[in-house]
């Protein structure tokens, strides 16, 4: 599974950084999904992010000295758990390039010969990320902007229906609709394809490799997001650095997202950490008013969660009681987040 090679000029060595956190099934596939990747220089990194059970132990018996295993007594998040990878690289000051990809994917062959020749081709390409597929073949956005007040309202606040295959194709022929909400906004009502590798505002953590040199530069994940929107941070800091970031569509991989997130209030919770990292990404890089505008979002669509909240409360023994609890107490605290990061000082860039 570890490629490895002497010419290390031809084949930069490629740091692959993958978190397990009670996913055994998902990342065994992962990582049974890498004995066929063509690229010769590459090591992998896989950190038990916390998991209740016996998950790394599972890992280690079956991939043993294949994979480098880091095992955590508890769930240091996302930025966390790759910190401990990239911040050693720096510290051993490795060359090449890591990747950051998801314990529920699964990779072609040639993925990351591609993703890494794209690096290699251009000294200002700080960050690049592969075309992704859904588990049914369809296409994942991954030519994204950069959030706008719009896109987050239309994430968080309006229906899911309206993302549907159906009326996207409606709307896609819309040209009043397109001059409403500009081209930052459109990828948010249909997706969009290309066959050649073209610059992007950020791309997506599920899959992102960047130079080891930025980590030092431009700086790690900020660890006070715990979850979700790190990568949009990561990507925002690179391209106020001057990094230019690229989406690889000859690079494939498959994201079985949403395949093992749990309905109810686990979807609920996560979602939650969501409107928590948003708002701390706009204390750290918005105007006061369009931070204030940003919390009157979050905080409307966390009033429209509100009644399925006290239902999952009130009808806890339907569910796991610990977990009914927990969501209830994140729902107060990401009430307080919200307020807490709309009136604070503006967070240092780091």
């Amino acid at each position: 599974m570890t490629g490895t090679t002497d010419n290390s000029t031809a084949w930069p060595l490629a740091s692959i950084i993958i978190l397990n956190w009670n996913g055994l099934a998902d990342t065994i596939k992962c990582l049974e999904s890498f004995t066929g990747v063509s690229y010769p220089n590459y090591r992998i990194y896989l950190v038990d992010n916390g998991s209740r059970g016996n998950d790394a132990d599972i890992i280690a018996e079956k991939f043993g000295p294949k994979i480098t295993l880091i095992r955590n007594a508890q769930n240091k998040g996302f930025p966390g758990g790759n910190n401990q990878i990239l911040n050693q690289l720096v510290i051993e000051k490795q060359p090449g390039y890591s990747l950051l990809i998801n314990n529920d994917t699964e990779v072609y062959p040639d993925f990351l010969s591609e993703l890494v020749k794209v690096l290699h081709s251009n000294d200002k390409i700080g960050a690049v990320t592969a075309k992704l597929f859904n588990s049914d073949g369809t296409i994942q956005r991954s030519l994204r902007h950069f959030p706008t007040h719009f896109t987050t309202f239309a994430s968080y606040c309006l229906p899911k229906f309206i993302f549907s295959a159906g009326l996207k194709r409606i709307l896609r022929q819309n040209k009043w609709l397109h001059r409403l909400i500009g081209k930052t906004a459109e990828t948010y009502f249909w997706d969009f394809d290309s066959d050649e590798p073209q610059p992007i505002d950020n791309a997506s953590g599920a899959c992102l490799m960047v130079r080891n040199e930025i980590l030092t530069s431009v700086g790690l994940l900020d660890e006070n997001i715990f979850l979700s929107f790190e990568d949009v941070d990561w990507c925002y800091r690179l391209r106020h650095a001057g990094w230019e970031i690229y989406y690889v569509p000859t690079a494939k991989v498959v994201h079985h997202v949403g395949r093992s997130t749990k309905k109810g209030p686990e979807k609920l919770i996560y979602l939650f950490y969501q409107l928590e990292s948003k708002s701390y990404f706009a204390q750290k890089h918005f105007s006061p008013r369009a931070r204030f505008v940003t919390a009157s979002i979050l905080i409307f669509a966390l009033l429209l969660r509100l009644p399925v909240v006290v239902y999952y409360t009130l009808f806890s023994f339907v569910y796991h009681s610990n977990f009914t609890e927990s969501l209830a107490s994140r729902y107060v605290k990401t009430w307080q987040k919200i307020f807490t990061h709309l009136f604070a000082r503006r967070t240092k860039i780091c």
